[in-house]
């Protein structure tokens, strides 16, 4: 036996090209089937747990795709706003914690997630340094920002304008950083947290300038000069792009707060009982909608698993196809090995041998193919990023 495995190893070394090439074409063949089964796995583990830590959702009727994946992963949505009215209806309600949403705008990337502190108590976040956002302009970024960024509490980091060809959009805001959060292997290790009246400050909503209500302020301090080509006027008229000590008075809504916007609410229940009710009464709306996150992941996996199916029927017609391929190979190099078996059976060598030793070389061709496609699977589930974040 010892002998036969030998000069099985000689003969695939001797032709290593084809021995390479079998062993990459089964490798293959395993690899594919067992990835799609480990990244559906991590999938739908990764969805249902984020799912299954927000009860409800409440945000405009349309896609509830979009609702949830919105507001659970911070991806941004074609759905309209709602506003601080729903809010502090669903907080009149008195049947559990009503927590608002903003994720409009991006800051070196991330998403400016607008929020309140009951968010943070929710979601069970502890923080790695600093605090939480307690003034206006403050910014608590997540493990992942700030790692990639390389930033720390005390230092600044800016909004991504909009649109930076556009004057009548804001520009970019300075948003002074208050701590950091601790890793959660969740979607808020790559969200930027500010206060609610934060987001909307980045969103225009909330500004603040100098004082321009004195009488004579605007002969006298706001027109510089003035010419055909241009007009120059005084700094009061521009607005603050950071909050400071000194101007943080200065900083005003122009709107009204029960209209001011928001991407979704997040809602938890004191219980299964008044969740119901309050779904019941928010779905009679012809604008609103009030979903449960779990019940659409469901429904979206049932999606998911039905082109995993597809994917595994590949995967099967691959592998057969590779069988299929590596028997004609080795059949045909059976075939010029005759002289080599004739001598073989000539010195004493029975026909069971020279089948065995045919035998461990294929064996030994797919036990490498396996080892090596389970190398690559374990080093891409090491490398693969979270599939959430590029969901």
């Amino acid at each position: 036996m010892r002998g036969l495995l030998h000069m099985a190893c000689a003969h695939a070394g001797h032709h290593a090209w084809r021995s390479l090439l079998l062993t990459f074409c089964l490798g293959m063949a395993f690899l594919l089937p067992a990835t799609t089964r480990q990244l559906m796995t991590r999938y739908e583990a990764d969805l249902t747990a984020r799912a299954q830590a927000t009860p409800v959702v409440a945000g405009t009727r349309g896609n509830r795709f979009d609702l949830v994946l919105g507001a659970l992963y911070f991806r941004q949505s074609a759905l309209e706003p709602v506003n601080m009215g729903l809010l502090q209806e669903i907080q009149e309600q008195g049947r559990g914690v009503a927590i608002p949403l903003h994720t409009g705008h991006l800051a070196r990337g991330a998403t400016i997630v607008g929020t309140s502190v009951e968010y943070y108590e929710q979601r069970k976040l502890t923080l790695a340094s600093g605090t939480l956002p307690l003034m206006l302009g403050d910014a608590l970024l997540g493990s992942n920002v700030a790692l990639r960024l390389g930033l720390s509490a005390g230092g600044v980091l800016s909004s991504d304008p909009d649109n930076v060809f556009n004057i009548n959009q804001p520009g970019a805001t300075n948003l002074a950083i208050c701590g950091v959060l601790d890793p959660t292997g969740t979607p808020d290790d790559d969200g930027v947290f500010v206060d609610i009246k934060t987001a909307w400050m980045v969103s225009g909503l909330v500004h603040g300038h100098g004082d321009v209500t004195s009488p004579g302020a605007l002969e006298k301090d706001m027109l510089l000069s003035s010419t055909e080509d241009s007009v120059a006027v005084s700094p009061a008229l521009i607005e603050h792009d950071q909050v400071g000590k000194d101007n943080l008075w200065d900083f005003h809504l122009h709107a009204r707060p029960e209209k001011l916007p928001l991407t979704a609410i997040l809602y938890f229940p004191a219980d299964s009982k008044d969740s119901t009710i309050l779904r019941a009464q928010f779905n009679r709306s012809d604008v609103f909608q009030m979903v449960e996150p779990s019940a659409v992941v469901d429904e979206l996996l049932n999606y998911a698993f039905k082109v995993k199916h597809l994917l595994d029927g590949v995967a099967l017609v691959l592998l057969i196809s590779t069988l299929v391929f590596g028997g004609l190979v080795l059949s045909l190099a059976a075939r010029l090995r005759k002289d080599e078996f004739d001598m073989l059976h000539a010195i004493g060598c029975s026909r069971s041998a020279t089948w065995m030793l045919v035998g461990l070389e294929l064996a030994g061709i797919v036990i490498l193919a396996a080892f090596g496609a389970g190398a690559c699977l374990i080093a891409l589930m090491a490398s693969a990023p979270d599939l959430m974040r590029v969901f």
